[in-house]
């Protein structure tokens, strides 16, 4: 948060620090429920008390104003929340999800394929047992979370550096949900064709030693989706039009001067 303050500091060159004695009164709430966090072993209190100190000092020593101002980056801070509860209750719907979408493209592109809770496998032929042509297993690993939070922070760092909007920003952070979807998609059908064109080996490789090409499949993820960002970012600084292509007008200007020059001589 330091660094994106010094490189952003320009924006707060203009306000002038009006210390605030309503800061003391956000210390003395954020003492209140430190002591309370500490005595009823909710380790969270604490950090919500630590997140008002910061706002509490802020606005004693530099007022509100400029407060205000630095709004966005005090919840930026709240990223250092270690958030574990949330492990248990996005993974499981995430694999679900990631499974369901997996399963309606192939389904679409016409690939016969069978799913069975969070697994893609090829249906038996008269050749091939069921899932030996191929099959697509997305574990709580796979399912997207950390690319998620990994996405969703960035979103929130790149709306405040490159967006001035605050409605603004809060899209560019809600479209990372949709963004790391869509880019999870895209990894597991990467994993699905290179295991169709060359073999699961190379595409997957085993649960002990994953294969290059599993492990490229997971950057794509991010590839993917901060384009996909990137095209929003410039649709909300510039419009749809940024997005066509530049017209450029050009007059000739010579051919215009030595017909006058001829019909004055």
């Amino acid at each position: 948060m330091l660094i994106l303050f010094y490189v952003t500091r320009e924006r707060f060159a203009d306000i002038t620090p009006r210390p605030s004695y309503l800061g003391l009164v956000v210390l003395a709430l954020a003492c209140f429920l430190y002591f309370g966090g500490y005595k009823a072993n909710e380790k969270y209190v604490g950090y919500f008390a630590g997140q008002l100190f910061v706002a509490g000092f802020a606005l004693w020593f530099l007022g509100l104003d400029f407060f205000k101002r630095v709004l966005w980056l005090w919840i930026l801070f709240g990223l250092t929340w270690p958030l574990v509860f949330l492990i248990e209750p996005i993974a499981s719907p995430l694999q679900l999800l990631m499974t369901q979408l997996t399963e309606v493209y192939l389904k679409l592109t016409g690939v016969e394929v069978i799913r069975s809770g969070t697994s893609l496998f090829s249906p038996p032929t008269e050749s091939l047992a069921a899932g030996e042509k191929f099959s697509l297993g997305i574990a709580a690993a796979c399912s997207g979370l950390r690319s998620l939070f990994a996405l969703g922070m960035v979103s929130l760092i790149y709306g405040y550096i490159s967006l001035r909007k605050g409605w603004h920003r809060l899209l560019l952070a809600a479209c990372a949900i949709p963004f790391a979807i869509f880019g999870n998609l895209v990894r597991m059908l990467l994993l699905y064709y290179g295991t169709i064109w060359v073999s699961k080996e190379f595409a997957i490789g085993s649960d002990e030693h994953p294969s290059a090409f599993h492990m490229g499949a997971g950057i794509a993820v991010f590839i993917v989706a901060l384009l996909c960002m990137l095209v929003l970012v410039e649709v909300l600084n510039r419009g749809l039009k940024s997005l066509g292509r530049k017209r450029v007008r050009s007059r000739v200007v010579g051919l215009k001067e030595e017909k006058l020059e001829d019909s004055a001589q």
